[in-house]
């Protein structure tokens, strides 16, 4: 890929209307993602609940089960097998014991979900369906650079911080005080300097750590909760970029080549893939004068950027059955 078109994805910068930029006026990223378009039928997937108990869920997650074994909230001594399998995930009488505490942990975060897409405009069904695939609503850190219930990587961290202004405002308020960038725009966070990044960097991934050997279960389950709205403003941040995305591979704004449901599969896709998939796939399937569609889009991924198309369709298969507990 072309280097100015790989830099231009990370880069923020207000998007044009159409190729013939003397003809339209500049709109910014956030009236794509932050508005909801009215007059047309939406999937149950992005219509936000009128209340939190709609979220509910009852899985039989076994990589949870198995997290609730293994840090000694469900006990499982009677089980032959100790209750887990050697995966780590919990055996068929590990989740017989664990049943109970499977479905109340799934459903624990349900509130802070709810409210955090009334902050955000990241709909609702969608943020509890990446907890979903991404942790088990286990909020333990994997691998130790895969952090809390969204699974966020530094990498993530920076996108969220770069693409989401409010995040930044947010953390630099709390952290530099009164030596923060304050224009609103998505320059700000890039604009610190590199000693003053590197610090709200590892703020934002100690906000979404929830790994406490001192807690029950090695969690702490406050710091969990309150790390909801920390993803909700990534997924957000990643919207904006997969728009940015959109208009550098085809000239036009998001909903001009493609349709609002599309658009929140990019942003997921690009949750997962990263952007230079995202960029590659879209020169690889849109054609001027196309529509984009979602399987459009997923035909055109090769290689190691298949497995993000996987990854929507998971988050959006537990999205859909979300309200179903």
């Amino acid at each position: 890929l072309p280097f100015s078109l790989l830099v231009a994805l990370f880069l923020p910068m207000p998007l044009q209307g159409y190729r013939d930029d003397s003809k339209t006026q500049t709109i910014m990223i956030t009236d794509v993602c932050s508005s909801t378009p009215v007059g047309i039928a939406l999937e149950d997937w992005l219509v936000n609940p009128e209340e939190a108990d709609e979220l509910v869920t009852a899985e039989a997650f076994t990589h949870l089960g198995g997290a609730l074994i293994q840090s000694g909230i469900v006990e499982t001594a009677s089980c032959p097998d100790g209750g887990l399998l050697s995966n780590g995930k919990a055996s068929p009488c590990g989740m017989a014991a664990a049943g109970v505490e499977v479905v109340a942990w799934q459903n624990i975060f349900d509130e802070a979900i709810y409210q955090t897409a009334g902050d955000t405009h990241v709909p609702a069904r969608l943020l509890k369906g990446v907890f979903a695939q991404e942790s088990q609503f286990w909020p333990g850190s994997k691998f130790y650079f895969e952090y809390g219930l969204g699974h966020l990587t530094s990498s993530g961290a920076h996108t969220a911080l770069s693409w989401s202004p409010e995040l930044y405002a947010e953390v630099c308020r709390q952290t530099l005080g009164t030596d923060c960038h304050s224009s609103g725009s998505y320059f700000d966070y890039l604009m610190e300097e590199y000693y003053d990044r590197d610090t709200l960097l590892a703020e934002t991934i100690d906000r979404i750590n929830s790994d406490c050997p001192q807690c029950v279960g090695g969690v702490d389950r406050m710091k969990a909760n309150a790390s909801v709205r920390v993803f909700g403003w990534s997924l957000l941040a990643h919207c904006r970029q997969a728009s940015q995305g959109i208009y550098n591979a085809t000239g036009y704004i998001p909903l001009a080549v493609t349709d609002y449901p599309t658009l929140w599969r990019l942003s997921l896709y690009t949750y997962n893939a990263g952007a230079g998939c995202l960029c590659e796939t879209l020169l690889a399937a849109w054609s001027p004068g196309d529509i984009l569609s979602w399987e459009q889009f997923a035909d055109g991924a090769e290689g190691t950027c298949k497995h993000g198309v996987g990854y929507v369709d998971q988050v959006l298969d537990y999205a859909a059955r979300t309200g179903d507990g």
